[in-house]
């Protein structure tokens, strides 16, 4: 038995090198023997399938959808036949109530509002196609420049080595 602060020196190395240790704490044949690891493969939880976490895109009402069922809401005799329009049509009392609101503020009232409406949607739809052709066209000069630059280049290199380049026909765009 190792007594705590008993030392053992081995020297075991070609080079000459001691090494100690330094036995801490008794050992005697009573002592419970150390706790090894489990070994052996580890449970791995099985995979989770993925779910579909894309969020569904809200329902868009036109104007002429909520007048109808408004006028059919309107209709109703009873709650019954109200919460058959609404299970039909696949909406709550909640939208129902506020489609009733917006008729009340004369949103739905009439379809000039959705005529300015819809010139506006017209227009801003122009000023983007305005816009993008406006970036095409630049586009186009740039790439136009760039190969101006390597045909003027052929054309001094050509006349260095003393080759002879045959003359193209003017095109339109050098006429007008």
């Amino acid at each position: 038995m190792l007594e705590p602060t008993e030392s053992i020196s081995v020297s075991s190395d070609t080079a000459g090198n001691t090494y100690s240790l330094t036995a801490v704490g008794a050992i005697s044949g009573n002592d419970e023997a150390p706790k090894v690891p489990r070994r052996g493969p580890k449970k791995i939880a099985p995979p989770v399938a993925a779910t579909d976490t894309t969020k569904s895109k809200r329902r868009k009402f036109s104007l002429a959808e909520k007048q109808r069922i408004l006028r059919l809401a309107d209709a109703c005799q009873s709650d019954q036949e109200l919460g058959a329009l609404l299970r039909r049509e696949g909406i709550y009392r909640v939208t129902l109530q506020r489609f009733a609101s917006e008729r009340n503020q004369s949103k739905l009232a009439s379809d000039d509002s959705s005529k300015s409406n819809d010139a506006e949607l017209a227009l801003a739809a122009a000023n983007r196609r305005n816009a993008a052709l406006e970036r095409e066209l630049e586009r186009i000069n740039r790439k136009l420049e760039k190969a101006e630059i390597v045909i003027d280049f052929q054309k001094k290199l050509s006349q260095l080595l003393g080759l002879e380049m045959p003359e193209a026909p003017p095109s339109q765009n050098e006429t007008l």
